[in-house]
């Protein structure tokens, strides 16, 4: 029995990459166990490697998972699996996002498949497979997962349903072309769960339901979870709608313009919910009622929902909810100073996968909430961003919220100093208390936080020195954002051996001397990163959003999850002195530079070599000499800003600098001049513009 099941290196759904897993070729001497009925090699690192033909061959097989694996492409050969039960070939392998996803372009080899009951093809590319529906409709499947499979075509109709024990299918995550709820769906009676998120379906729901709606998913009386968030569907749900769902457990909606949800405050449901996410759906101005009588509830989203009510006590009795989302709304008064929420310890095993990556999370924000803040034991994410809460950071918040892993207390009117017991959880990675009106020095016990991927104090009134163990305990730190404060000194040397750095946004300071020729050494500056930093995969639609805002070709944006794919330095409105030092041209993956001071001396000759940048903004220095021609070849470089420096030599006139025709990236330099061809700027204009300038 030995040689009948195999399970390698499996260690968890994000391992894939991890030094500790298996990885090299994959032995043909497996065709020696015959026998063989299991074989799992999830969760491995194969780098790219093409999937063995010679799998198979092993007819014994019922279950076989490859997924999260990083191998490549789908043999034919795997049709001749005929006992096979499980296939899992879910593609995805994280942080492998530059490795080619495995592709199928027939699919004829799956009716080999005579025994699957469950089959997994998310993040495969089926973009070339055609009628594969129909492909699929020859198996018995209970379970059918499809996520992101750059499936363009979803089929209206089908001559003959025949996966008549079909419990579960994903469709989410494809971006159909032109494509409305199937009429199919009124004969797959035996589904119970439904994702068909994130696909862009579109046109009205009256398609698929009928009499009121005899074609509806919502006549599927043992159905357990409804997603129908963030499509394009038309028409009006209505309470009456789900009256026959007395088993729904999830239930999540978006509406927008061409599609509402109509519930009044005095329904009572029949279902009792453990998960429900409304979101833009207009249920306010008072806060839903009827969501008293659902004792069960463990995630509640209510997102931009028109609330504008006073947050109802009730609500805080429901202490079996382990995420709270009510952004985005008006809703205000006190929160209660303290709320039991339920411990991760006492979640089950099955909990386990989420309460490791999650936790419990709070995301109050955009909202009119006032007073002092809350103190909440077991919350690992807490965003309370956006409102109106006045006083100190209580002294004990991280004593008290031990497990904290995400803070946002940003856009709200909070004073005193940054406590130290607030940098202290270790397992914090998100700290963000901009714009406030925090003072004091950058307390010590920041030190502490090693995980920590993002600080930002801008917008305060915060005062001292950048600290030289920034660049000794911090390794993990890829976003620092400290614009608008009262922080001057030197920038500490140290601060270059944050290698994963790729934002440093230190402008509007009191920051003196010279820039440190070491900012050349920035290795999270120097490669392109094709990974994600944070894999954002949630219950709903998300269960954290990384924010930050930044300036970017002279405007202020805001990021979310493009965050980890901007490059950018900016040291602008200070006081720094000397040269630009030539080492900063190594930073070939830098996309923004903002160096606005009192710079002297010559634009490094090299800077053509910095092929990324997109935004360069050298203006109100003293930099003389000419502009180097190695800066035409950045055919990137769409946001230039060289103006009020004392720069000479004619103005370049090929490459990507015939897209720069507005005078004022050049103004205030009196001996610059352009060709004749331009002729839009010359040195008597340039001494009226500056004139009126002043």
């Amino acid at each position: 029995m030995i040689d009948q099941a195999i399970a390698i290196g499996r260690k968890g759904i994000f391992d894939s990459g991890n030094s500790s897993c298996l990885g090299g070729n994959i032995s043909p001497a497996l065709l020696d166990l015959q026998r063989l009925e299991y074989l799992d090699l999830g969760g491995n690192d194969f780098q790219g490697l093409a999937t063995p033909n010679f799998l198979g061959s092993l007819e014994n097989l019922q279950y076989l998972n490859l997924s999260h694996s990083a191998l490549i492409g789908i043999p034919l050969s795997f049709g001749n699996l005929s006992s096979l039960r499980c296939l899992d070939l879910y593609a995805y392998s994280y942080p492998y996002d530059t490795v080619e996803r495995s592709w199928i372009k027939d699919l004829n080899w799956v009716s080999g498949l005579s025994s699957l009951k469950y089959l997994d093809l998310s993040f495969v590319d089926l973009s070339l497979a055609t009628n594969w529906l129909e492909a699929f409709n020859k198996l018995s499947l209970v379970t059918l997962r499809l996520q992101n499979s750059s499936l363009h075509y979803l089929p209206y109709s089908l001559p003959n349903w025949n996966m008549t024990c079909l419990s579960y299918l994903s469709l989410s995550q494809n971006n159909f072309v032109n494509s409305v709820l199937p009429k199919w769906l009124s004969n797959a009676t035996t589904i119970e769960t439904l994702y068909i998120r994130y696909s862009n379906i579109e046109g009205p729901i009256s398609n698929v339901v009928g009499k009121t709606l005899p074609e509806s998913a919502f006549n599927f009386a043992e159905l357990t979870e409804l997603r129908l968030a963030t499509n394009a569907l038309e028409g009006n749900l209505s309470q009456n709608h789900f009256a026959i769902l007395h088993q729904l457990k999830l239930l999540s909606l978006s509406c927008g313009e061409r599609f509402a949800v109509n519930l009044t405050n005095e329904w009572v449901p029949p279902f009792s919910l453990t998960s429900i996410e409304l979101r833009s759906c207009s249920l306010g101005p008072k806060f839903p009622a009827w969501l008293k009588t659902q004792k069960q509830l463990r995630f509640v989203v209510l997102s931009n929902d028109s609330i504008s009510d006073n947050i109802p006590p009730w609500l805080w009795t429901l202490l079996t909810i382990e995420w709270l989302d009510l952004s985005d709304n008006q809703i205000g008064g006190n929160l209660p100073g303290l709320v039991n929420f339920p411990s991760i310890s006492s979640w089950t095993v099955l909990d386990f996968y989420f309460s490791y990556y999650y936790g419990v999370v709070v995301d109050l924000s955009s909202n009119h909430f006032h007073g002092p803040l809350p103190l909440w034991p077991n919350v690992t994410h807490l965003n309370l961003a956006n409102s109106l809460f006045s006083g100190c950071i209580p002294l004990n918040i991280c004593h008290v919220m031990t497990k904290l892993k995400v803070i946002d207390l940003s856009g709200n009117n909070l004073s005193g100093s940054i406590p130290p017991s607030i940098c202290s959880p270790p397992s914090l990675f998100w700290l963000r208390l901009n714009r406030n009106n925090l003072s004091g020095e950058i307390p010590k016990s920041l030190s502490n936080s090693k995980s920590l991927l993002t600080l930002d104090i801008g917008e305060n009134k915060i005062n001292g020195t950048i600290p030289e163990w920034f660049g000794k305990r911090l390794l993990s730190l890829q976003n620092l954002r400290m614009t608008g404060n009262m922080i001057d000194g030197h920038v500490p040397a140290q601060l270059c051996q944050l290698s994963n750095l790729h934002i440093l946004d230190l402008s509007h300071n009191n920051l003196t001397g010279s820039l440190p020729s070491c900012l050349g050494s920035l290795r999270g500056l120097k490669f392109m990163r094709f990974y994600k930093w944070f894999p954002n995969y949630g219950y709903f639609s998300y269960v954290f959003t990384p924010e930050m805002e930044l300036v970017e070709k002279g405007t202020k944006k805001t990021y979310t999850f493009t965050l980890d794919q901007v490059n950018l330095i900016d040291l602008s409105y200070q006081k720094f002195h000397g040269e630009i030092p030539n080492e900063i041209v190594g930073l070939s993956a830098l996309g923004t530079l903002y160096l606005w001071n009192h710079l002297s001396g010559r634009i490094p000759e090299d800077i053509g070599s910095m092929q990324q940048l997109e935004t360069l903004d050298l203006s109100s220095n003293n930099l003389s000499g000419s502009i180097p021609l190695s800066m035409t070849s950045i055919t990137s470089l769409s946001h230039l800003n060289l103006s009020y420096n004392n720069l000479h030599a004619p103005i370049p006139s090929t490459y990507q600098f015939r897209t720069f025709t507005d005078p004022s990236n050049f103004e205030g330099n009196p001996k610059l001049w352009e060709t004749i061809d331009y002729g839009l700027l010359t040195p008597q204009k340039n001494r009226n513009v500056k004139e009126n300038r002043r």
